[in-house]
């Protein structure tokens, strides 16, 4: 007997202990506070990372609540800005009935390429004693900085693996680098979104797709980008801007390709990208059969093409 009444007291202090938090001040049992909003930050995680482009110095965040009754006004408040960049709305509205609303964030005096970190918060008055979701939600914020690495020279194992047609062909693109809170960052310009219009300044790549004829692409403007991480270069999924009656082109990784930075080059072997045309396989892409290089310069594409000859 005495065992268990040991372990009971031991169970009813390890339950106490777990039921409350430095961030909750109530006894167990207590009811809600009367017309309380019972509002949190309906987020993923605690800490988002946020990254705009140049020119853009906003982002959003929803704000839910429990007690969707009637119309009411939830407050926010600032917990740290040490930078002092952002502007924080001081409150949100929500109609009866509504249960979620999104508020607008800007950074208005933040400077290109550098990280800053915000922590907002439901104001005590509109927080669930209980909690639900966050009651505070942290961001690291940046808006990208992006440098221009000049001509690089764009090698396609894709196109060419499903239609046969030549995988060594040079495409000269606009490379463009960045770093990320995840590491370094490379886009350049979709060349199949275009009718090739001759060779570059250095007579070594196409300006724009040589298979392309007026109809095939839409002449706009679609970005490739490839993050380097961890695990390797990292193609995200891109529309081309090419439609060879199949429906929109589009490149999907399926695996990771390769950075060797000293020699300047991103490769993609056979079997790490596939392609996938909307009317076709969407949602299925095919698996590269060619390898799929990016060469950050035009030393860099003449030093691999040399020693591939040798």
């Amino acid at each position: 007997m005495k065992i268990y009444s040991k372990l009971m007291m031991m169970l009813t202090a390890a339950l106490a202990f777990t039921a409350c938090s430095d961030d909750d001040n109530f006894s167990a049992g207590e009811p809600e506070k009367a017309g309380v909003q019972s509002a949190y930050f309906n987020t993923d995680t605690y800490l988002n990372t946020i990254e705009v482009e140049p020119g853009g110095d906003t982002f959003q965040v929803t704000v839910s609540r429990w007690n969707t009754a009637s119309a009411a006004t939830v407050g926010l408040t600032v917990v740290s800005d040490e930078s002092n960049v952002f502007d924080v709305p001081s409150s949100v509205n929500f109609d009866a009935g509504q249960a979620d609303a999104v508020v607008t964030i800007s950074a208005p005096r933040a400077e290109g390429g550098v990280a800053y970190n915000l922590v907002i918060g439901i104001a005590d008055a509109d927080r669930s004693i209980y909690g639900k979701g966050f009651r505070e939600v942290a961001f690291d914020f940046s808006i990208l900085k992006w440098e221009d690495l000049g001509t690089g020279y764009f090698l396609d194992g894709t196109v060419s693996s499903f239609f046969g047609v030549d995988p060594t062909i040079p495409m000269a693109v606009q490379v463009q680098k960045c770093t990320t809170a995840d590491g370094d960052r490379f886009r350049f310009e979709s060349p199949f979104a275009h009718v090739a219009t001759g060779v570059d300044e250095a007579g070594l790549g196409y300006i724009g797709y040589p298979y392309n004829e007026p109809g095939d692409c839409d002449e706009q403007v679609h970005m490739i980008v490839i993050d380097i991480a961890q695990k390797g270069a990292y193609w995200n999924a891109t529309e081309l801007g090419m439609d060879w009656t199949y429906g929109m082109f589009k490149i999907s990784p399926l695996g990771y390709g390769v950075y060797d930075e000293g020699r300047e080059f991103i490769a993609f072997p056979a079997g790490s990208l596939g392609i996938e045309m909307a009317n076709y396989n969407p949602g299925e892409p095919v698996a590269s059969a060619n390898d799929t290089f990016l060469f950050l310069s035009a030393d860099a594409y003449i030093a691999y093409m040399e020693s591939a000859e040798e």
